[in-house]
């Protein structure tokens, strides 16, 4: 974007356009109208059959409490009008993949929040999200034909947490395959203070992750 050159950008790889947005600086006027010119023009712009687009701060944030008001409203909508497959995001140290929801049916884009630092937070358990997880370190792969884009978070020691593939048709329209829908959630984040107050805190915690997996169950009885 005029201005912002090295900072946010984009690159082409065999079949996929990359987009990096840097959500750092996209919080004054200038900045804000600047990327939105430049994310609109760039997905039109695109010839690649898969558009992948990777930013700091989640649209829909999945630490407890938090909010992004501008990813949310002003470049979620263009993500979703022009046809982003896949969101990679980061900020809350926590675990979130959330598919978009049109007329009952799953579609892109897919947004992930993920991280690998040893630093975590306590997570919300929004129903937008449809898979979560909390102190966990994961990596992301990625594997794209002219039909498929194949997405998978993993452990270091290779075993999946995560694992979706899109599939377009001829026709143009995207399938979402999800091989994670009945795998368990993991919330490992255990760190609350040792005083009556962390002890309520933790309590309410485990409360949510049991009200979670109770509407999970009956999601997939379904």
């Amino acid at each position: 974007p005029d201005g912002f050159k090295g900072k946010s950008y984009y690159i082409d790889f065999p079949l996929m356009r990359m987009i990096v947005l840097d959500s750092n600086i996209i919080q004054w006027p200038y900045a804000v109208f600047q990327h939105l010119i430049w994310l609109k023009k760039t997905l039109k712009e695109t010839t690649q059959p898969w558009t992948v687009v990777m930013f700091h701060h989640g649209v829909n944030p999945v630490r407890e409490g938090r909010s992004h008001l501008l990813m949310e409203y002003l470049f979620k909508p263009i993500l979703e009008k022009y046809g982003v497959d896949l969101v990679l995001q980061g900020h809350d140290h926590a675990y979130s993949r959330i598919t978009t929801k049109k007329k009952g049916n799953i579609t892109s884009p897919v947004f992930i929040i993920s991280s690998a630092s040893p630093k975590n937070y306590r997570n919300g358990f929004d129903p937008i999200h449809d898979r979560l997880g909390s102190n966990l370190a994961l990596y992301q792969s990625i594997q794209i034909t002219k039909k498929s884009l194949a997405y998978q978070a993993s452990f270091f020691d290779g075993t999946l947490y995560d694992d979706l593939r899109i599939e377009r048709s001829s026709d143009g329209n995207k399938k979402i395959i999800d091989n994670a829908k009945y795998w368990e959630e993991l919330f490992l984040f255990d760190h609350f203070d040792k005083n009556e107050k962390g002890r309520n805190k933790r309590n309410k915690y485990l409360q949510k992750i049991n009200e979670r997996k109770s509407r999970l169950r009956i999601k997939q009885l379904n």
